[in-house]
């Protein structure tokens, strides 16, 4: 699962590993998931206030480029 729900408000945090997950996926595998979801599950996480996620969705980011 691509979100681990935090307590409180409601927000998900891309796990590192994701990244990693999406190298072995390859572009069928991306493809086949939606690069639209991971999209916008990355630019929800890019204003995230918590630094971890930021830093996640920036490795997700990097790895989609």
């Amino acid at each position: 699962m691509l979100t681990n729900e935090e307590g409180g408000g409601g927000g998900g945090l891309v796990e590192p590993a994701v990244a990693d997950e999406l190298k072995k996926m390859g572009v069928d595998g991306i493809k086949a998931y939606g690069i639209e979801k991971l999209i916008q599950l990355v630019a929800s996480q890019l204003s995230d206030q918590l630094p971890k996620s930021r830093k996640a969705a920036r490795a997700l980011l990097k790895t989609l480029k």
